[in-house]
């Protein structure tokens, strides 16, 4: 076992224990250009991924990563960088450094090392620990050496890094070329159309957990266990019912039948500690081959025919694995943004004092996580779908936690658990994210599945292969908030951050240069619309190519901006509010839509867009317009986004108040409604329409 520990303000030491309970000490020299604060936080994710390996394992990756320490002296620097482009300088720096190191190993050994340990390292800072920000690039040794390398020389000169940006951070890729409103309108109905996508594909997935446990759980409750172990002992393990020929496959507890099925998951569960390991069952008599074992049709469905016969037996039987916690994650990062990818893989069910972190009150159920960086505590009321969710967690993994308890492992205290052969163990941070984009090192040998191998759906949403992370979930939640608001504040609400770091890491450069762009442009034709008013250039002079659009365009900024407001509202109130309102092909709007400031009437208009997300229908369906109204969902959902962007902030304490009420009411709302049902439908009408 691995244990980091600070000896002073300047010095941290490593402890590793091997099988016999020998502890050595290191005193990490190499990294004293480090504070024993940075020290810690450089790696300790390292430290909580190969703890619980073989010592053999730990003591080689330990040695490289210090080995690497030793050469980043060269660096010259003396604290871990702040911010994007100082951390992709160190970045790059390490891998000169590292690639040219003066040394006996060849530039291929070294490139090995280095993608092999040290790249998925600052990989697993970046993806996983929060450390680094997600866009900076970790060079790939692998693509800058190749087999004919004559000399060291050459290497430095071939490596053509690319451009760092942050565009790939979220679901939606995005565009570094447009920056009109369309296209932010168009942005964020894609981010809202693939969350809502993938928020469906978890909950199908979590869906079925919960159908075959609880299958599972009647079947073995409803068999005569003490008949069943006198068969056993019986040696009597053929069926004669079904035949004289026999073989194995006449088993008793092949689970050909509901009876026979009852008996194996029975067997697996009293005798052999709810282990399905192939290899078990075919080196044990009583039970049947494993090829021969079947799942009957009375048996809960599964989402894809991909997934398996053991897959479906360890959940009957009560075991998760990572692909089950990987869906898990997924939906609570969506719906609890606050929850970082790290404090969700080391989250407990209770403190150092024994108070549990998932409470019941009055507002619901309460998770709290530790965010260990932030030396804080985050606490979220849980939604409904997590909160069946974690409790179904919870009950699967009792009986794996008991066993923990029994031998004092601190494990117990670990809300992810999995079960590696006869160990049990915290969920594998690299495991828990390679399901959902299907990382070469999930499986090298065949073909890699990921969560949409099993969600065609998702292919066709535009999420593919490779572009699906857990910070990537949690940054587009954290743009969406922004979408809504306009308000870096309100992003980092959402997200639990500071206005500044949500801004660096989480907002996207390209998208804010867009939003900016829109603004300034906006800015620019009133400036250039009053400058030139009552002149024939005026539609000339800016971006509007008749003066119809100038017109609507300067009409809704007279609304936006009343007069007296500033100098530009007054001057444009003064200049060009009667000349527009006599142009004959531009009305004045007769009237305003006055909203309600209740909370039914917020309710309905959150209950709508809530309802619209969750229905997952396409961004052109939404903008579709209905004849009977002359206007389009989309209409609606905007408005909603303009009431409560307004509500959250109104001078009024009352409109808080009623927005208050309607967010606390949502969830409850949400569950006994059926509107997402009706956006469906509208959907499937849209996609019936002739082209």
């Amino acid at each position: 076992m691995l244990l980091l520990r600070k000896i002073s303000a300047e010095r941290a030491c490593l402890w590793l224990t091997d099988e016999d309970g020998a502890a050595t000490m290191f005193e990490l020299d190499e990294f004293s250009w480090l504070n024993a604060n940075d020290v810690i936080a450089f790696l300790q994710p390292a430290i909580d991924f190969y703890n619980g390996r073989r010592v053999s394992t730990q003591k080689n990756y330990m040695s490289k990563l210090r080995l690497f320490g030793k050469e980043m002296r060269r660096l010259g620097v003396n604290a871990l960088p702040e911010g994007e482009e100082a951390w992709q300088t160190f970045i790059f720096d390490a891998f000169t450094i590292w690639m040219t190191r003066a040394c006996k190993a060849t530039i291929s050994s070294n490139a090995g090392v280095w993608d092999s340990i040290i790249r998925p390292f600052l990989q697993l800072l970046r993806d996983v620990a929060d450390l680094i920000p997600l866009g900076v690039i970790v060079p790939d040794a692998s693509q800058a050496v190749t087999d004919d390398i004559s000399s060291e020389d050459s290497l430095i000169g071939n490596v053509n890094p690319e451009e760092v940006s942050r565009t790939d951070q979220l679901v939606v890729t995005i565009d570094l070329e447009r920056s009109d409103a369309e296209y932010l309108d168009e942005l964020r109905d894609e981010l809202v159309h693939r969350s809502s996508i993938l928020e469906q594909c978890c909950l199908a997935w979590w869906e079925q957990v919960e159908q075959h446990y609880r299958y599972g759980a009647d079947l073995i409750a409803g068999t005569n266990w003490q008949g069943l172990l006198e068969r056993l002992m019986s040696g009597k393990y053929l069926d004669p019912q079904f035949g004289r020929r026999g073989g194995a496959r006449f088993h008793f507890a092949n689970g050909r039948s509901k009876e026979s099925l009852g008996n194996l998951l029975s067997i697996l569960a009293k005798l052999h500690g709810r282990n399905t390991n192939k290899a078990l069952i075919e080196k044990t008599a009583s039970l049947p081959c494993y090829s021969c074992i079947r799942i009957p049709n009375s048996a809960p469905e599964t989402v894809s025919p991909l997934v398996t016969l053991r897959q479906r037996l360890n959940w009957m039987l009560g075991n998760l694995c990572a692909t089950d916690y990987s869906c898990a994650m997924v939906l609570l990062t969506m719906n609890h943004p606050k929850f970082t990818t790290s404090s969700l893989l080391k989250a407990k069910l209770k403190d150092k004092n024994g108070h549990p972190y998932v409470e019941v009150d009055d507002f619901g159920t309460s998770f709290r996580i530790d965010k260990h960086r932030a030396n804080t505590i985050k606490s979220e009321t849980l939604s409904v779908h997590c909160e069946s969710i974690l409790n179904l967690i919870i009950e699967m993994t009792s009986h794996r936690r008991d066993e923990l308890s029994r031998i004092q492992s601190p494990f117990a205290n670990s809300l992810f658990l999995i079960g590696n052969r006869s160990q049990i163990m915290p969920l594998d941070p690299t495991h828990a994210t390679s399901f959902l984009s299907g990382w070469p090192w999930m499986n090298s040998r065949a073909e890699r599945r990921w969560l949409g191998s099993y969600f065609p759906q998702l292919e066709k949403a535009g999420i593919s292969q490779g572009t699906l992370t857990l910070r990537r979930v949690r940054a587009t939640q954290g743009v969406l908030a922004w979408f809504s608001s306009g308000s870096a504040e309100s992003m980092a609400r959402t997200l639990g951050n500071t206005a500044a770091v949500s801004v660096e890491n989480y907002l996207p450069r390209a998208l804010l240069n867009a939003w900016n762009t829109r603004q300034l442009r906006r800015f620019q034709n009133i400036w250039l619309s009053v400058a030139a008013a009552n002149e024939s250039y005026q539609v000339t002079a800016t971006d509007f190519s008749d003066l119809s659009a100038l017109n609507s365009f300067l009409l809704r900024a007279i609304e936006i901006l009343p007069n007296g407001s500033s100098p530009l509202a007054n001057e444009l109130h003064e200049r060009l509010q009667r000349s527009i309102s006599g142009q004959s092909s531009t009305q004045l709007p007769e009237g305003a839509l006055s909203i309600p400031a209740s909370k039914n009437c917020l309710l309905a208009l959150y209950l709508y867009k809530e309802a619209a997300a969750l229905a997952g229908i396409s961004p052109s369906a939404l903008r579709t317009i209905d004849i009977s109204t002359g206007i389009c969902p989309n209409d609606i959902i905007t408005l909603s986004d303009l009431v409560r962007s307004r509500a959250i902030e109104d001078r009024n304490p009352k409109v808080r108040q009623a927005h208050e009420n309607a967010v606390k009411e949502l969830p409850e709302i949400m569950a006994r409604t059926n509107w997402q049902h009706l956006f469906a439908r509208w959907g499937n009408n849209y996609e019936q329409l002739p082209e």
